[in-house]
């Protein structure tokens, strides 16, 4: 799965960490990254070899999911909260201070978010308005990137919703993340005023922190380049001001 895309200025480079101890990026390498979420589990040591490795391999960049609440009723993960913000925080730092690129993927979901299903966070599906579903995904969005930063793992990259091909906050699901019907209000691509207003509620809450990350949206259109086009232009007309371009390939 593709890690966030290059910008569309034609690629950009990682950051290092957060230490100030890391080595200055080589000039025009392009981001080479990988998701590794599922280590979270995985003992500290552990995660440092599998980094270790990688970087000896060419990986200069690290993609991280994070749920909204995956010990909810239809979350991720109900025992041990795995791909919260809190175990998001935890490994970023590591990976910033491996001097390697972060790219954090909010999926504004308790669980996974795909283009078959987009499921809204328990904890929001009693608003009745996209102002209210916009507000709760500007805060949540505002403290995530603040508890980041203070916990030493400033993403490089945030990733504004995943594989939101069919929109995102769609869909009521069961305990299995699995969809049961629609939110009572959506951000579908059928309204893309409302998905619009969606994206630019997510973007302000980085940017009220820290205006120089990167933002990406994404979707999983890879070799579509018309249906990736045509997305790209439907967000812009909204106002939605992203830097790069994801696509699952």
């Amino acid at each position: 799965k593709a890690t966030g895309g290059a910008p569309a200025t034609g690629g950009s480079k990682a950051t290092g960490g957060t230490t100030g101890n890391c080595t200055a990026p080589k000039a025009n390498l392009f981001e080479i990254g990988a998701d590794i979420t599922d280590q979270e589990p995985q003992p500290v040591a552990t995660r440092g070899n599998l980094l270790t490795v990688m970087k000896s391999h060419g990986f200069n960049y690290i993609r991280l999911r994070t749920f909204v609440d995956p010990k909810a009723a239809d979350g991720y993960d109900k025992t041990n909260g795995y791909d919260d913000i809190t175990h998001t925080v935890d490994f970023g730092k590591q990976i910033k201070d491996a001097c390697m690129g972060l790219l954090v993927d909010f999926h504004y979901s308790d669980n996974w978010a795909d283009p078959g299903k987009q499921c809204v966070p328990v904890a929001w599906q009693g608003y009745t308005t996209i102002a209210q579903l916009a507000t709760a995904v500007h805060d949540y969005t505002k403290d995530a990137i603040t508890k980041l930063i203070a916990g030493g793992a400033r993403p490089d990259m945030v990733q504004i919703g995943n594989e939101t091909t069919p929109g995102m906050l769609l869909h009521v699901c069961d305990s299995g993340g699995q969809p049961t019907g629609n939110n009572q209000v959506t951000g579908s691509t059928s309204n893309w005023t409302n998905l619009g207003t969606l994206f630019k509620a997510g973007i302000q809450g980085v940017k009220d922190v820290d205006s120089t990350i990167v933002i990406s949206l994404h979707v999983d259109r890879g070799n579509d380049l018309a249906s990736s086009r045509n997305y790209i232009t439907n967000a812009q007309n909204q106002g939605v001001k992203l830097d790069a371009f994801g696509e699952s390939c």
